[in-house]
């Protein structure tokens, strides 16, 4: 089993900090007109990151403004990804490629299986308090002071479990760099699709 061998990392700030801007970081999404699931995604994905990397906050001067400039920097990198694909995707427009032909609509839907399946098998893999966490972070959408009321886990606990499982999902799924890769909201959306 997976041992993080880091010190222990003050979750409770982190959750605080989260707490404190979570609205704030919503609506400088909304100004830039991302829809709400992609904003909360981000916010997620930054707060992960943070703990990841543990970032130690008695450093910062600023801890709130650190933190939204994160996340438009965040913002910024996702409007890049979206730009280089239209800029890639010219052949979309092409007027053969309006219409999928039956066959790729197929093999489409037969792929999309495919990577439902595979990473639907990965998740069963995970250790139960990893499944638990991230079913209910990320299907039932509870923040982690519900998680915390719901299973009695501490948040740096649930942390650690979303942090290991997201991480063993990922690896998992290195012949698929599109979803390794990718964001976690690509990969919840494979994993839950059938849910």
């Amino acid at each position: 089993m997976y041992q993080d061998q880091r010190p222990p990392y003050d979750c409770e700030r982190l959750y605080r900090y989260f707490e404190e801007v979570y609205e704030q970081l919503l609506q400088i999404g909304r100004t830039r007109q991302l829809d709400e699931w992609v904003q909360k995604d981000l916010i997620h994905e930054l707060f992960l990151s943070f703990y990841e990397k543990q970032v130690d906050f008695d450093t910062i001067s600023y801890p709130n403004s650190y933190i939204i400039t994160s996340y438009k920097r965040k913002i910024i990198d996702l409007f890049r990804e979206l730009q280089k694909y239209s800029q890639d995707d010219n052949w979309v427009n092409h007027p053969l490629t309006l219409i999928p032909s039956p066959e790729t609509t197929l093999m489409e839907k037969e792929s999309m299986q495919e990577l439902t399946r595979l990473v639907r098998k990965a998740y069963d893999q995970l250790p139960e308090r990893c499944k638990r966490a991230i079913f209910l972070k990320y299907y039932k959408g509870l923040s982690v002071s519900a998680i915390q009321a719901e299973t009695g886990w501490s948040a740096q606990s649930i942390y650690n479990y979303l942090s290991i499982g997201l991480k063993q999902l990922k690896a998992e799924l290195v012949v698929h760099p599109n979803l390794a890769t990718g964001g976690t909201s690509m990969l919840l959306l494979f994993l839950f699709a059938t849910s």
